[in-house]
């Protein structure tokens, strides 16, 4: 087995820490979401409706709420649950697998001066678009939902490529 010294680049990092904490509070934020629409919905456990007042019956599947008088509120509230569950959904396909890439392209910069600057840039694209790519779905926004999915792909496949030239010349050490 060989031991190598991981090199990398300062402001790499902190940009993949900061693009790495960001998406977190966007999915938690979310999912924050998911749960307001769960309640306005009726899709909550029946014993939450103790959590708050004014809002429909609760039984996991919002049956009860739709036979109500608000039956216009709460068909918009499921719409908008339906949203958000697709966006967190979305997320774990590729947020969470990105951000693997992300910090491997970080963490194989070695001595390659370009690298550290084409990491940047790439997280720095993954990270905005994978942001807007939400707020486009949350607000109904196309073509530009797909363009930045396409986007943050095609920023994730090229810091993958990054981290395997990386990883390759580590190799060479």
């Amino acid at each position: 087995m060989t031991t190598i010294a991981i090199a990398s680049d300062a402001t790499a990092i902190l940009v993949t820490v900061i693009v790495t904490v960001v998406l977190h509070l966007k999915m938690f934020c979310n999912a924050l979401m998911t749960g307001h629409y769960r309640f306005a919905a009726g899709g909550r456990p029946p014993e939450d409706h103790i959590l708050r007042s004014g809002i429909p019956t609760q039984d996991f599947h919002g049956a009860a709420a739709s036979t109500s008088a608000q039956d216009d509120s709460v068909r918009a509230a499921k719409a908008s649950l339906d949203r958000h569950l697709r966006i967190l959904a979305n997320d774990n396909e590729n947020v969470l697998p990105g951000l693997f890439v992300v910090w491997a392209s970080a963490l194989t910069i070695g001595t390659r001066d370009w690298a550290a600057t084409f990491h940047i840039v790439c997280a720095a694209i993954f990270g905005f678009s994978r942001v807007a790519h939400s707020l486009c779905y949350a607000y109904s926004k196309q073509p530009w939902r797909t363009a930045l999915w396409a986007l943050a792909f095609v920023a994730a496949v090229a810091m993958g490529v990054n981290a395997i030239i990386g990883a390759v010349e580590y190799t060479k050490l």
